[in-house]
């Protein structure tokens, strides 16, 4: 539970910091265009990456992502608008994310 607090806390300090201030609340989420650049199974990977890059870890088990996988961890920022998104993309592929792409989801915290 205190992982899950924590999660939250980052995801909401996260979308403060990088997401724009016209970002949709679903029912104590956030939803909008986010800028991804990983998945990891394990926490401390994913948060590695998310900070060396300037990105949030986050917990693919709050998320509407048909792909999710139960455990997994994204590396993104977000939400916003679809280009505030791809602008982000670029940005974390300039700070040597690599492989990256946009997509709308929703991530309850």
């Amino acid at each position: 539970m205190f992982k899950k607090t924590l999660i939250a806390a980052a995801f909401a300090t996260a979308v403060a910091s990088f997401g724009p201030s016209h970002v949709a609340q679903a029912s104590d989420g956030s939803c909008g265009y986010f800028a991804f650049a990983g998945a990891f199974q394990n926490y401390r990977s994913a948060q590695r990456k998310a900070r060396r890059i300037g990105a949030v870890a986050m917990d693919l088990d709050q998320s509407d992502s048909p792909n999710a996988g139960k455990g997994y961890w994204v590396v993104a920022v977000g939400p916003g608008s679809r280009s505030w998104a791809k602008r982000e993309q670029r940005r974390l592929r300039r700070n040597g994310a690599g492989s990256t792409y946009v997509a709308s989801r929703c991530i309850w915290g």
